[in-house]
């Protein structure tokens, strides 16, 4: 990650998800604003170790409880949906290191204490929430995204060390001086090199040898493109243009690269979902309260095409949609939108004046 590409890869993925901000449902439910109260908080430092299960296959966060004590935002939540206060809050949350724990095939986490080294099964129930990233039978630490990136990166970090080596040694002309003294010549060309100029006697003479052609780092440009091409298909899913810069199709390759975008986003939340579905789940349970689920605003952006053909559909056939569709097709909940009523056609006059 201190790679500077990798690093805006990674934080595009991050922004992407955070634009989404989870939420808990059924949202007419009086506890679901107690919760949100509790989660609002912590919920940046939630997402931030639960999104690490992407970089290095899985993350732990661990959570602290605590009886809960006076707080202003509940209390006022809790008299506006009239509910009792809870009984325990969280008291501290975050990401602890992965060294010290280890994923199970069956499911379980083992902690191994630093100072003696002995296993013990923990709780992921309340106190640790694990996050996998595609785990299987034979891997069940999950796959790391960082790991792919290993060898992009030390090509990268090794050809920008090279390239800094070339140009020291080429990048500046070599002077070869002619002298019958050569200490005194070779003195002279050193100072020159810093001070770009020089005086000899009238039997000495200075030559510029230079390097001409793919010698002078042209080759490097397209190694550093092809490395950060890598980088960026690995982390983000595509290039945006794929190299046609400037070039037909650019419209079409902006529509590809948005719905990578949105796929990469999608799986994304799905992921980081499970993780705070347990911790609302331990809240709920811990303080007696119906076991709610976790939902978030803006998962998938608006499909403009399918909005333009729905429109005209509505207006030009009459065709009217269910509720079950605009849910499903547009990712919103029942509880998000209303139908708007048809106004009612008003009389002609010679009507009224008969009535």
């Amino acid at each position: 990650l201190t790679d500077d590409e990798i690093y805006q890869c990674v934080e595009t993925r991050r922004d992407a998800l955070q634009s989404s901000p989870p939420h808990v449902e059924p949202a007419d439910n009086p506890y679901a604003p107690v919760i949100m109260a509790m989660l609002n908080p912590i919920l940046s430092k939630l997402r931030g170790g639960l999104f690490s299960s992407l970089l290095y296959g899985y993350s732990v966060v661990e959570v602290v409880y605590k009886p809960y004590e006076f707080d202003h935002t509940i209390e006022e939540v809790c008299k506006l949906n009239k509910v009792p206060p809870p009984k325990y809050v969280i008291a501290w949350i975050g990401e602890v290191p992965l060294r010290y724990f280890e994923p199970l095939r069956d499911g379980t986490l083992i902690y191994r204490s630093p100072l003696s080294g002995m296993p013990v099964e923990v709780d992921t129930k309340y106190k640790f929430i694990l996050t996998l990233n595609n785990p299987s039978f034979e891997n069940p630490y999950g796959e790391a995204l960082l790991s792919r990136a290993y060898w992009a990166w030390y090509f990268r970090f090794n050809g920008w060390n090279f390239f800094a080596k070339f140009l020291e040694r080429a990048g500046i002309p070599l002077l070869v001086g002619k002298s019958t003294d050569t200490q005194r010549m070779g003195a002279a060309l050193s100072r020159a090199h810093a001070n770009s100029v020089i005086a000899v006697d009238r039997d000495d003479s200075v030559d510029l040898l230079s390097n001409e052609g793919a010698n002078q780092g042209n080759a490097f440009d397209v190694f550093e493109a092809a490395v950060v091409r890598r980088i960026e298909k690995l982390i983000l899913g595509q290039t945006l243009t794929s190299g046609t810069d400037g070039g037909s199709g650019n419209r079409a390759l902006g529509d590809v690269h948005n719905d990578v975008r949105g796929d990469k986003k999608f799986a994304d939340i799905e992921r980081e979902k499970v993780g705070i579905q347990t911790l609302v789940k331990a809240l709920c349970e811990l303080n007696e309260y119906p076991i709610l689920s976790v939902a978030y605003s803006g998962a998938v952006d608006l499909d403009a095409d399918r909005a333009a053909r729905d429109a005209i559909l509505t207006e030009k056939l009459g065709v009217e949609f269910s509720d079950t569709y605009i849910s499903s097709k547009y990712s919103l909940e029942s509880d998000d939108f209303t139908r708007r009523t048809a106004a009612t056609a008003p009389l002609p006059q010679a009507v009224q004046n008969e009535q």
